[in-house]
């Protein structure tokens, strides 16, 4: 085995929506500095990347490159507006699309990935490096106010149980998170998981389209990961 097969390598997995690969991107190039003979593969989507990596930053890390994952959006197929549609796409596409994207990482540069470094919101990814046997590392990228409502989901349950009034915030807790922001007070029969993803339904009720499937795809995630 080569000395570049035995070379550190770490597959960085980034959750492609909102501002959340930024901050890990920030994260892997002060790594990268501190760390010139470690590769850092940045894997998230095309769009991602591309708002993620400029043009010029892209050379700017030897050892950091970006790689393209499926979205999960049908070849051909133009999603509407509403960012949940794409979120949910995407989500039907774990982890397959990321597994993909490692093999292609390991292909062209040699190297075996021997760590994960990745957003803590891709739940999976705990299993997937217990599977390939490598350190796994999570990285909260959201703001600390989102953190401290997903630790204290018991707590919040128990102090608002099922209250119809959303109107407020939850004082009793650091930060300004609003009540009717917490998809963690949906019961697991209950169907919907906050205003926000209702809307990801589709626009017309009924119609069991390819977005509404991707919209559902991700309320049931949400539910997934925030309920269970």
């Amino acid at each position: 085995m080569s000395d570049h097969s035995k070379a550190l390598h770490v597959a960085v997995l980034a959750f492609p929506f909102g501002s959340h690969a930024a901050p890990l991107l920030a994260l892997v190039c002060r790594l990268a500095t501190s760390n010139p003979t470690v590769r850092f593969s940045f894997l998230s989507t095309a769009q991602s990347n591309t708002r993620t990596f400029p043009s010029t930053r892209t050379n700017e890390f030897d050892n950091v490159r970006p790689y393209n994952v499926w979205d999960g959006v049908p070849e051909g197929h133009q999603i509407s507006g509403n960012p949940h549609v794409g979120t949910g796409f995407f989500l039907k596409a774990l982890p397959q699309n990321f597994k993909a994207g490692m093999a292609q990482a390991e292909e062209e540069s040699g190297a075996t990935i021997n760590c994960l470094l990745t957003d803590a919101f891709l739940w999976f990814a705990g299993d997937l490096a217990e599977e390939m046997g490598v350190p796994w590392v999570p990285y909260w990228t959201a703001g600390a106010c989102s953190l401290s409502a997903h630790v204290n989901t018991d707590v919040i349950r128990i102090t608002l149980g099922s209250t119809q009034d959303v109107s407020g915030s939850l004082g009793s807790l650091p930060g300004p998170v609003d009540i009717r922001d917490l998809s963690i007070l949906c019961k697991p029969d209950e169907s919907e998981c906050g205003e926000g993803v209702k809307e990801a339904e589709g626009e017309r009720e009924g119609e069991a389209g390819e977005e509404e499937v991707g919209a559902r795809a991700f309320r049931e995630d949400c539910k997934a990961v925030l309920i269970d």
